[in-house]
């Protein structure tokens, strides 16, 4: 589901708050695909794409009726997770429903059962929230079985959007460069957290320090989950590669929250598609 992918990914996570009904899935029986329980109605997934990057994992399927369920999982082997976070989509409308509830807390967990050969099987549960006020939709019983599993940085060729945010990995869902009046705006959108990284159209290859000046480099982060703003004070940012409407970098930033709290994002790196924007 490029849709929610748009390469890869969002990125940021937090912990568990309530399960619902599980079923220990993990045996022969399975039958193979993606296959879960929304709201007691059958959903089987009709395209799955499994991608490790980073040391994580993400599956994201859709089905002919254009929903769609994606599951990030923190880590590339075997065990349940309970900081995963679980994804329904509904139509053209991304992000829909997820398992963290008003209060930020994620439920439900994910079990990679079996990981062989870069094959995956394992189940899934969880209660998805669209918002504060709605009821969330019940996902039970749900598996996936014998799944390939693709290796690589951007095994999609769509870029990618990487780094740790006060230490905690964060793969970004999307990943784009827009060049709007000069500038160019280089942008990593994740479920938690997104980092836009703003400097001049006419930038070159090498590094720069981000000094948040008007004709300098600029740099935020927001807190999608908390609904704030983070700002970088300072930080460096280095432009590896600036051709072919693509660009290449990595960046560190330091920066503050509303609260006037000290935030560290490091090891960031990123490989994004140039986009003109009118």
């Amino acid at each position: 589901m490029n849709k929610v992918l748009n390469v890869f990914f969002v990125i940021t996570i937090a912990i568990g708050l309530a399960s619902c009904s599980s079923g220990d899935s993990s045996d022969n029986s399975l039958i193979n695909g993606f296959n879960v329980s929304i709201d007691g109605q059958a959903y089987k997934a009709d395209n799955i794409t499994a991608t490790q990057q980073f040391g994580k994992i993400i599956i994201e399927t859709t089905n002919a009726d254009e929903r769609g369920i994606t599951l990030f999982m923190p880590n590339y082997t075997i065990g349940t997770y309970t900081d995963a976070i679980i994804v329904y989509s509904v139509g053209q409308m991304s992000f829909d429903y997820i398992n963290r509830d008003s209060s930020g807390e994620l439920n439900g967990s994910v079990t990679i059962a079996s990981l062989n050969n870069n094959i995956i099987s394992g189940y899934f549960q969880c209660k998805a929230y669209r918002n504060a006020e709605a009821e969330p939709v019940i996902l039970s019983n749900g598996t996936f079985q014998n799944i390939p599993v693709t290796l690589g940085i951007d095994p999609l060729g769509e870029g990618y959007y990487f780094a740790l945010v006060n230490g905690v990995s964060n793969t970004f869902i999307n990943a784009v460069a827009d060049k709007i009046n000069n500038r160019i705006h280089v942008a990593g959108v994740g479920h938690e957290h997104s980092i836009e990284i703003d400097l001049p159209e006419n930038i070159g290859t090498g590094t720069y320090t981000i000094d948040n000046s008007d004709e300098g480099l600029k740099a935020s982060l927001r807190n999608n989950i908390a609904n704030s703003n983070w700002y970088s004070v300072s930080g460096t940012l280095t432009i590896t590669q600036l051709e072919n409407e693509w660009i290449d970098g990595t960046f560190t930033l330091s920066g503050i929250d509303d609260q006037g709290n000290e935030k560290a994002i490091t090891g960031g790196q990123f490989h994004a598609p140039l986009v003109e924007r009118n």
